[in-house]
């Protein structure tokens, strides 16, 4: 097993069948299955993976097989694709379809540029399957290490609300439809200015990609979204205990004038992190926009088309 990043042509493909050799000859190895974390389309249905008899090579496209169970899905499919490689009959479409076995799977020779045999899916849930399998490849929880920044303000904010103890009346006095309203907002927001201060939204629509059909921008929104609740639900965590540290019961009895108990600490810690997340806005200024666009499809996209004009460029000055 080895990690390496292949660059992506204009078309937006992975030209495997080029590399293929240099690679199984510098790793010593049969056959080369190459996992990919960015997914195509092909005639508008998602591309599961590729592959060359000829070359002993394939492709497998991760996210096209959703969030769920994707190891055991991936470790099934790259068995598939080796003995689809193994076979000499295997380049005929016929032949590879009974291999895979897979009702929902077609496949498709392309003579050109080299003879790749693409497959793809074809099921009704094929488009939220692969949304799920873009946010799940975007992991959410990785964007939040890119949020220091942004978290800690939050932090501050919110300890501001439990310390000076002027939140606890304020908290006490919003009914439960008001208090999920006020943390609808204010994910929102700070879901918001995360997509357009770090320039995450994708406006292109030159390329062949999957985000021409918006899934990319979903799951942007998505994958943003459930890193700024993941960045709420903790704090809250962090705020009962805050709040169970520095006001004790007696002062807490005082402020509300009746008896106090978990639900009025709850409320408390609900609405100190609301505070937080706002003022999160405002320290997500001083965070690093390359750190988090990484955790964005287009970003990654580009950075591995890079990769293929400077490639092209020092073939140029070779010739």
């Amino acid at each position: 097993v080895s990690a390496e990043t292949l660059p992506l042509s204009p078309e937006g493909t992975i030209q495997l069948a080029e590399h293929a050799p240099e690679l199984m000859r510098r790793h010593e190895w049969d056959c080369l299955v190459y996992l990919s974390d960015l997914p195509r389309y092909v005639d508008d249905h998602p591309m599961i993976g590729e592959v060359s008899p000829d070359t002993h090579a394939a492709l497998v496209a991760v996210p096209v097989l959703g969030a769920f169970r994707v190891g055991d899905r991936a470790q099934d499919l790259v068995l598939d694709l080796i003995r689809v490689m193994q076979r000499s009959e295997s380049q005929d479409e016929e032949a590879i379809a009974s291999v895979l076995g897979r009702s929902d799977v077609s496949a498709h020779l392309v003579s050109e540029p080299t003879d790749m045999v693409r497959l793809v899916l074809t099921g009704r849930r094929r488009r939220p399957q692969v949304l799920a399998g873009m946010v799940r490849s975007n992991r959410p929880g990785r964007l939040l290490s890119a949020l220091t920044g942004c978290m800690a303000a939050a932090v501050a904010a919110g300890a501001f609300g439990i310390f000076y103890g002027s939140l606890a009346p304020v908290a006490e006095a919003q009914a439960p439809w008001r208090l999920a309203l006020i943390r609808l907002l204010v994910v929102g927001v700070l879901t918001t200015w995360l997509i357009i201060r770090n320039g995450l939204w994708n406006v292109e629509r030159g390329s062949d990609m999957i985000w021409q059909r918006g899934l990319d921008n979903a799951s942007t929104v998505i994958t943003v979204g459930l890193s700024v609740l993941m960045l709420y639900v903790g704090l809250v965590a962090a705020m009962i205990v805050l709040a169970f540290v520095v006001l004790a019961p007696s002062y807490l009895r005082g402020e509300l004038l009746h008896a106090v108990g978990a639900p009025e600490y709850l409320k408390l810690a609900l609405l100190s992190a609301a505070m937080g997340i706002m003022a999160g806005a405002l320290g997500a200024n001083f965070d690093q926009e390359d750190s988090v666009r990484e955790a964005t499809f287009s970003r990654r996209y580009n950075e591995r088309r890079k990769l293929f004009d400077a490639q092209q460029r020092r073939e140029s000055e070779q010739e």
